[in-house]
């Protein structure tokens, strides 16, 4: 191997480590492709009949990353080329690291067998498995039989591309043995987390225009030691960015469950309270004093406000007044109208003077709603989103905004279902008309610098949007689109927040993470603002 150079002279010095196996006790069975293959090695050993497995490349690229001790640099990612794919499922990677080696490879064998006149493989050597040189457009390849169609043609797998094709017979020659010492240069791969169930033909053509824009180049992380190996397919440029994950099944909601358990309780508490004789003559009936219950029987039970209902829809006139709340970026904006913004502060005034009678929460539960201190002397209804060992995220119901703090720093309480606090959400979540696939960090920046919160806007609604956030355009008094200013500035700034162009490719290149940057990439916005009802949860108070 070493004579082609590139990374198989390195692969080969970090294979003859490994003592190898002399145990030679086989139990064959006559007839069978390997029985074959096996034959031909023995009688043939000028050819080469069958190459090493592509386990050699992978366990060589394991332990070249571990070596590489480079700060701030994933150490189980490598580059490599997109030769073939038809899906995120079935997909041919060729390692950067070995280009130069496949390069020499094939100008080597090409020169040889344009030079040199060797017979036609033997119509008996045709068959599954075998180990072949085919000539195709000109250019000949290593090659492995895949399936003998018909008397003249045969569908062979070009290895060191993944590809495979249907040539005639009369383009096959017996692969010389010094060519067949290197193992497949192509390794066939599939996505983690992708299921062939859940791609459709769109998908497909998306997965296509993806790889396009990446020249097909990308980051590979190996997270399995057979073939087909099970790898993340990770952007060049952009750290930590999945190509595949807009095709992974939708995430099941955390909440979903405790909702459905939450159902479940209230109709058993529902099924345990009803009378077995007909209500009528329960409620006729003389209660004596024996029948009546003593007075430390007696539980007072309160209903708490466990969800709120979805928030409302944008008003169909263009020229009603709103303020803006909240700028996740162009595709979630959380605005407020004047109404909306009185009724949020009754909400708030009423919490902070019951805050003491409320119920004190003693552990937290996803998708639930409950009421905050946060900051000092200020008050809002939150629900919890996210719970870690250490910290607790939280959001704003009546802001949109997130809020992450230690666990016991701040006490949550039950909120009880009574006016003002069992109204909706007091807000509703818009859009910009973006056509972006991802929002970009100038993109938001401009636009929270064009809408500050508490301005004065005008948004016009797009029709065709019928669930929140809504798509739609905003206008300022100073500007009659802010969106399309915005572009205008990124465009005079020579910022294409579109633009997935690569950077030139450096074999070892260590990243490196901007301090402070805090940018968070959300597209969607909570569940609960999307739909829902108003739920309660009734118990008494030694279940708090």
């Amino acid at each position: 191997m070493t004579e082609f150079g590139g990374g198989l002279s390195r692969l080969k010095s970090s294979l003859q480590k490994f003592q190898p196996n002399f145990c030679r006790d086989l139990v064959e069975v006559p007839g069978g492709d390997d029985w074959k293959i096996r034959r031909l090695t023995f009688e043939k050993p000028e050819f080469c009949w069958k190459l090493p497995g592509t386990s050699a490349i992978v366990v060589y690229h394991l332990n070249q990353l571990k070596k590489d001790k480079l700060e701030n640099q994933p150490q189980d990612y490598f580059y490599a080329d997109v030769s073939n794919f038809v899906s995120p499922v079935e997909i041919s990677l060729q390692p950067k690291s070995l280009s130069t080696a496949r390069k020499n490879l094939q100008n080597s064998l090409n020169v040889t067998y344009k030079t040199s006149d060797f017979t036609v493989l033997d119509d008996i050597n045709v068959f599954s498995e075998v180990i072949c040189s085919v000539e195709e457009s000109g250019r000949w390849y290593r090659g492995r039989i895949c399936q003998v169609s018909g008397e003249d043609h045969v569908l062979v797998e070009l290895v060191d591309i993944g590809t495979r094709v249907l040539v005639q017979r009369i383009q096959l020659r017996p692969l010389l043995a010094k060519f067949g010492r290197a193992p497949p240069l192509c390794l066939r791969c599939r996505a983690k987390g992708v299921s062939i169930n859940d791609l459709e033909t769109k998908d497909l053509v998306d997965f296509k225009k993806i790889i396009e824009s990446c020249n097909a180049l990308v980051r590979v992380e190996l997270l399995s030691q057979e073939e087909p190996y099970l790898v993340n397919l990770l952007h060049p440029t952009i750290l930590g960015k999945n190509i595949c994950q807009t095709f992974f099944p939708p995430q099941e909601d955390v909440g979903k469950l405790a909702r459905y358990e939450r159902s479940w309780d209230r109709h058993v508490k529902k099924m345990n309270e009803e009378f077995d004789d007909d209500e009528d003559d329960h409620w006729n009936h003389h209660w004596t004093e024996k029948d009546k219950p003593e007075a430390g029987d007696r539980m007072s039970k309160t209903t708490y406000i466990s969800r709120l209902s979805r928030c409302g829809k944008v008003s169909r006139f263009d020229d009603d007044v709103i303020h803006v709340g909240h700028v996740e970026n162009a595709y979630l904006i959380y605005l407020h109208y004047p109404w909306q913004i009185e009724l949020r502060r009754k909400i708030e005034k009423n919490l902070k003077e019951k805050w003491t009678q409320f119920p004190p929460v003693n552990q937290h539960s996803i998708d639930l709603l409950y009421v905050i201190q946060y900051p000092e002397e200020c008050f809002h209804r939150v629900t919890v989103t996210e719970v870690d060992e250490d910290t607790v995220t939280v959001l704003l119901v009546d802001y949109g905004t997130y809020a992450t703090f230690p666990k016991g720093l701040k006490e949550l309480r039950w909120i009880p279902s009574e006016q003002p606090f069992s109204e909706p959400p007091t807000l509703f979540i818009v859009g910009l008309n973006s056509k972006n696939g991802h929002p970009h960090e100038s993109e938001t920046n401009l636009l929270r610098r064009f809408l500050p919160t508490s301005l004065e806007i005008r948004f016009r609604w797009d029709r065709k949007s019928k669930n929140a956030p809504f798509r739609g355009s905003i206008s300022t008094p100073t500007s009659p689109n802010v969106f399309e200013d915005v572009l205008e500035i990124l465009s005079k700034s020579h910022i294409d927040v579109a633009c997935r162009s690569l950077l030139p490719y450096t074999r070892r290149e260590t990243t490196q993470e901007v301090s402070g940057n805090k940018f968070v990439y959300r597209t969607t916005c909570h569940p609960n603002y999307v739909k829902g009802d108003l739920e309660t949860v009734t118990f008494g108070a030694f279940s708090l």
